[in-house]
């Protein structure tokens, strides 16, 4: 019933709790899940956004994950940098940088922040416009 699978000690191969075969790769000295990283992602806490194009993210991510750009759902800004863009496995504070001022946005109102990992996986984190 069972298929014998021979691995090498070396080889970047891990399950995940449902058996599905997750292949790592290593980007700049960081091994990370190769498929599915937006399903990665969890959001601890209501995320903070400031109208001087600042976003505050809590997450909890299960795997190192690699980030390259976020943007709010309906609304045209677009990134100009995410820090840290290499989460690691557990607690993540993420700061995310918008160009331009996001004077628009309602004050006390909930948005929804768009994260796009390297795998052109996107998950929406929800945040509210605290200043």
């Amino acid at each position: 019933m069972f298929a014998k699978v021979k691995l090498k000690l070396s080889d970047p191969l891990t399950f995940d709790n449902k058996g599905y075969k997750l292949v790592k790769k290593r980007i700049n000295n960081m091994s990370v899940n190769k498929l599915r990283q937006g399903s990665l992602i969890k959001y601890i806490k209501l995320g903070e956004i400031y109208r001087n194009g600042v976003a505050k993210l809590y997450l909890y991510v299960l795997d190192n994950v690699l980030l390259k750009g976020a943007y709010i759902e309906g609304k045209p800004y677009s990134t100009q940098t995410i820090a840290p863009m290499g989460l690691r496995k557990g607690y993540n504070e993420v700061t995310v940088y918008f160009t331009g001022l996001l004077s628009d946005l309602q004050y006390n109102q909930r948005y929804l922040i768009i994260l796009t990992t390297i795998d052109n996986d996107e998950i929406g984190i929800p945040a509210i416009v605290v200043g």
